[in-house]
């Protein structure tokens, strides 16, 4: 036997739907992606290194960067995936 819905869970249906329309609003726009930077500088320990603009396999945009510094004396491997809140979810 289906039990009918009641108000609460009609209140919680309309909350659901207006965080998706709010997190729609808030979604950057194609020409945003496109016209972002096609590199940036990241700095680790004052050494800078390049990341440059990636569409990773996910479908999410954003910048992907390695390279090594060397911190205390000890030469390190640096990885960074900088990505874009929201870009997978744009088309």
């Amino acid at each position: 036997m289906a039990k009918a819905k009641g108000k609460q869970s009609e209140e919680k249906s309309e909350k659901k739907k207006g965080k998706v329309q709010q997190k729609q609003k808030q979604l950057p726009t194609r020409k945003q992606l496109d016209d972002a930077p096609s590199a940036v500088t990241l700095t680790v320990d004052g050494q800078g290194l390049s990341a440059t603009k990636k569409e990773f396999s996910s479908g999410s945009v954003g910048w992907n960067g390695n390279g090594k510094v060397v911190i205390g004396g000890l030469t390190c491997q640096v990885s960074c995936n900088i990505v874009i809140v929201g870009s997978k979810d744009t088309k």
